[in-house]
């Protein structure tokens, strides 16, 4: 990595380098003896960086859900979906989402939602309850059959986003914990404001760098775990939103009930 994966700058300043797998990191098959990498910041932009060699693009494909949920996506959504309020992350953000729109005057029945590497699907699980359409796009095969077999989306779409020719246009499009493990950010980004709907909205969420390291170490905090080629805070979150023909709406920082730093973002498009 020699140019910052946000604004191309090539002056950074290291943080630190990580010559172990933290122990709970997710097992990516990787050489153990070989394992190194390094958190930078740039000085332009102010992003943190994770520097290595590794080719990451099989990690968001099948073989990281089934290394990250054990081969049983289904238990694992039911496991995650059944939390109650107070511990979850996902039914957390929906109220978050819901009371926004509600407060700004969107109309919420038979809204389109497009919902960004959608994972495990809890989130499109979550926010279905609330009698709108959802569309699910995520690179992982298991994912999307376990989006249309049990989750029930309205449409699921496998592929890479930035491949995918998408002509609907929807009222939301989500981004949930998506921006950080991808090269271009702004580049998706971009594309995610194309697909909007006048007065349509954007939410993303990204992990929060700055925060993590107040209330921990950069070695054991997920946010700066091994797949996040990015790592946010306040400054270079406004810079990515400013180049990607977005403005914010609302911006801030959170400590989730999963223990996770972010900060949540609404966008709109400039047009």
């Amino acid at each position: 990595m020699e140019n910052c994966y946000l604004c191309e700058s090539k002056k950074f300043r290291l943080l630190k380098k990580i010559s172990q797998k933290p122990d709970n990191e997710t097992e990516f098959d990787l050489c153990k003896d070989q394992y190194m990498r390094k958190i930078k910041i740039c000085n332009f932009c102010s992003v943190y960086i994770n520097d290595h060699s590794y080719d990451l693009d099989t990690i968001y494909s099948d073989q990281y859900n089934s290394n990250t949920y054990l081969n049983d996506i289904k238990t694992n959504f039911n496991r995650i979906q059944s939390l109650p309020f107070s511990r979850s992350d996902n039914k957390q953000r929906v109220d978050r989402i819901i009371k926004y729109f509600k407060k700004n005057g969107h109309i919420i029945n038979n809204m389109m939602v497009l919902d960004i590497g959608s994972g495990l699907g809890v989130f499109p699980s979550e926010i279905k309850l609330h009698n709108v359409n959802v569309t699910c796009i995520d690179p992982s095969l298991v994912s999307i059959k376990h989006a249309k077999e049990n989750i029930k989306v309205d449409q699921a779409i496998h592929g890479k986003f930035l491949e995918l020719q998408i002509k609907e246009k929807f009222d939301l499009i989500t981004l949930n914990k998506v921006l950080e493990h991808v090269q271009n950010p702004i580049k998706m980004l971009s594309k995610a404001a194309e697909l909007l709907k006048l007065n349509g909205l954007i939410y993303i969420e990204v992990p929060d760098g700055d925060s993590a390291l107040k209330n921990g170490d950069i070695t054991s905090r997920e946010e700066f775990f091994i797949e996040h080629y990015t790592i946010f805070n306040m400054d270079s979150l406004k810079y990515l939103v400013s180049k990607s023909n977005l403005k914010i709406k609302k911006i801030q920082s959170i400590h989730e009930p999963s223990d996770k730093y972010t900060i949540y973002s609404f966008l709109s498009s400039l047009r």
